[in-house]
């Protein structure tokens, strides 16, 4: 993680039909994009911490593959 982020925490609610929206700032600063995938990691306090995915190898290929 860039240590200029440690440390950084957002609040987010999910809205009554299960909608979790994240802030434009924070797509921004995490250089995140739509498409991205994110995992959700829970934490031991019941909060959850939120990653962007790593790609695995060959999914892509096999994704465009099926497209054609």
């Amino acid at each position: 993680m860039d240590d200029q982020l440690q440390g950084e925490c957002w609040t987010l609610h999910v809205d009554e039909d299960g909608v979790l929206t994240l802030p434009d700032e924070l797509w921004d600063t995490l250089g995140w994009s739509e498409g991205d995938e994110i995992e959700f990691l829970e934490q031991e306090d019941g909060s959850f911490l939120l990653v962007k995915a790593e790609p695995q190898d060959g999914v892509a290929e096999e994704v465009e593959s099926i497209n054609e």
